[in-house]
């Protein structure tokens, strides 16, 4: 899980809260965008689409190798 927000978001999700978050979380990193508010998926949709985007790469990648290692060790 990666928590995103907008770094206009000063109503909805503090910055502080957002950080307590991702530093929970195993491999957690907190992603800000600039200029957009709360609610990314519809404030700025493309940018989100790029942080899905790049996350699931990342996890895809992942279960790959576990995938490749779980062979190996067969």
């Amino acid at each position: 899980m990666t928590p995103a927000r907008g770094r206009d978001d000063h109503g909805f999700t503090p910055h502080s809260r957002a950080r307590e978050v991702a530093d929970l979380l195993p491999d957690g990193r907190l992603i800000e965008v600039p200029g957009a508010p709360h609610a990314l998926n519809h404030s700025s949709p493309v940018e989100m689409a790029r942080i899905t985007r790049e996350l699931l790469t990342r996890r895809s990648a992942v279960v790959s190798g576990r995938a490749a290692e779980e062979r190996t060790n067969r």
